[in-house]
């Protein structure tokens, strides 16, 4: 059994990303995702909800988000490395809140099938992408490597290694 989601490019989710920044009037390249979360998501979403809980309640997660509750579940080690900045705990928020942001009642179905699914209608791709947008905007990179953008953006080296390797890819500077 699988999820597939509503269809969606990397274009879409990095103008998604931008736009959500700009509404923000977030300029800077370190993106504050913690207060992003809790400040601007509980003032855009009224019903959304966030917490911590014991590390033990979500055993080898980083993250759950449970969208028909309106609410995101952190591992406490995995909320306190994020507002302390290191790059992975970073993400997993990011990858969380994008659930959030993406995923609806409608935009994902269970399946089973033996076709595989393509990227862009996989919901983990689509939290991955819209996430490191969110945290490293590709626009923001040009001429950059790996450790400029893991220091700049607060992201880790596996990331901004990725987000090299994408802009790659694409033919991107």
């Amino acid at each position: 059994m699988s999820y597939a989601a509503d269809a969606t490019s990397r274009y879409k989710l990095q103008e998604f990303a931008k736009a959500i920044r700009g509404a923000c009037r977030w300029n800077e390249p370190w993106f504050d995702i913690v207060k992003f979360m809790e400040i601007v998501m509980v003032q855009v979403f009224p019903e959304f909800n966030w917490e911590v809980v014991p590390n033990e309640e979500l055993p080898g997660l980083e993250g759950l988000t449970l969208t028909k509750e309106h609410l995101i579940q952190l591992p406490e080690r995995v909320y306190m490395d994020a507002v302390a900045g290191f790059g992975r705990a970073r993400f997993s928020v990011a990858h969380e809140v994008a659930h959030y942001l993406l995923i609806d009642d409608n935009s994902v179905a269970l399946c089973r099938s033996d076709v595989k699914l393509p990227a862009y209608r996989k919901p983990e791709w689509q939290a991955n992408t819209l996430a490191a947008e969110l945290l490293v905007p590709t626009d923001m990179t040009v001429g950059m490597g790996v450790d400029e953008i893991a220091w700049v953006f607060g992201v880790s080296f596996t990331a901004a290694k990725v987000h090299i390797k994408i802009k790659q890819e694409e033919g991107r500077p």
